[in-house]
């Protein structure tokens, strides 16, 4: 099992005095992990970030587009330095003085101070690691954190020093908009699938996943009955006859989290539970197919949607959003017969 490493890295230094080789340890525990910029789209559209410890610093770069606000698959990497490679790639650098962030956000590069000494990293595998840590009636919070594994330094002599531990290299959060708050409400949603869980009761929950959330729908099978509607659509009322939940994870979504009855609460980010709105089923008949069958779409709207986002703190109040005028939920499929 690796052993964590706590942002120590020894790096080989030359005497001038009699060229005998000395192991100095570096340690940039209390320093954070900075770049270039301040909004939630620079940091994602960020390349290049760096650690800074006076004259010290680590300095990281990444190929575009490695940040985004979506949840990663665990286990999943972004890249491995190597000599040859130009991203991923990280490298310590020993200035003549010290060094800020103006230093390497300016435009202009800074004539002083000046690098004195410099290591790059020949092999490490570089993951980053996102998921959302808090919902509001209006915004989902990310963070992401970067971490390097199998560590290996090339110093002047063309020595490799490896660490085998996890480096934890540093971590940022950014802010996106919840799917309630988007200027088209669950247009998040459009390309998925409405897919279900098994009826019990006379009731069905539909659903539909993005990433790290989901939307559920739970209401009577007599809604997809298997007849043309025509001007005159089915309807129920959300709270009383269904009921309809967006539903926000520390993971990413499966249909066996979907369609539990006892979802784990510490996965839970943000529940946000409809207690008013109108659900709306229109359907058609299909023609048959090649082999006679008889199918029929039912396309489910639902309108002035009151969502509450549940407390999920002791002695938190529940919060409730603006009013939803209309979610597109989907279409579903029935057979005849």
């Amino acid at each position: 099992m690796r052993q964590l490493l706590t942002f120590s890295l020894l790096i080989l230094f030359f005497s001038c005095d009699d060229g005998d080789i000395q192991i100095e340890e570096i340690n940039f525990d209390e320093t954070d992990a900075q770049f270039c910029g301040s909004t939630s789209d620079e940091k994602l559209a960020t390349t290049f970030l760096f650690k800074i410890l006076e004259d010290e610093a680590l300095l990281l770069t990444l190929a575009a587009g490695q940040f985004a606000n979506a949840t990663t698959a665990e286990g999943s990497t972004n890249g491995t330095f190597s000599p040859t490679a130009t991203t991923p790639a990280l490298t310590y650098r020993f200035f003549s003085g010290t060094v800020n962030k103006d230093y390497f956000c300016n435009e202009v590069p800074a004539l002083e101070p000046t690098v004195v000494k410099e290591n790059a990293a020949t092999g490490g595998t570089v993951s980053i690691a996102s998921n959302v840590t808090q919902t509001t009636e209006t915004t989902k919070t990310y963070i992401h954190s970067i971490s390097i594994t199998d560590l290996s330094l090339l110093n002047d002599q063309n020595e490799r020093l490896t660490d085998l531990s996890t480096l934890e290299y540093g971590n940022f959060t950014t802010e996106t908009l919840n799917s309630a708050s988007l200027e088209v409400p669950f247009s998040n949603y459009e390309a998925a699938t409405v897919a279900g869980c098994d009826a019990s009761s006379g009731q069905i929950p539909l659903y539909k996943t993005a990433n790290d959330e989901f939307i559920r729908l739970t209401l009577s099978t007599a809604l997809l009955a298997n007849a043309a509607t025509g001007d005159n659509p089915r309807t129920a009322e959300i709270g009383t006859e269904a009921s309809f939940t967006n539903i926000v994870l520390s993971e990413l979504v499966t249909e066996e989290l979907v369609c539990s009855t006892a979802m784990d609460a510490d996965i839970v980010i943000g529940d946000y539970t409809a207690t008013a709105g109108t659900i709306s089923v229109s359907t058609i008949e299909n023609a048959p197919d090649s082999e006679g069958v008889i199918t029929f779409t039912h396309t489910i709207t639902l309108t002035d949607v009151t969502l509450v986002l549940q407390s999920n703190t002791e002695g938190g109040s529940d919060v409730t959003l603006d009013v939803v005028p209309s979610i597109a939920f989907g279409t579903v499929t029935t057979i005849s017969g």
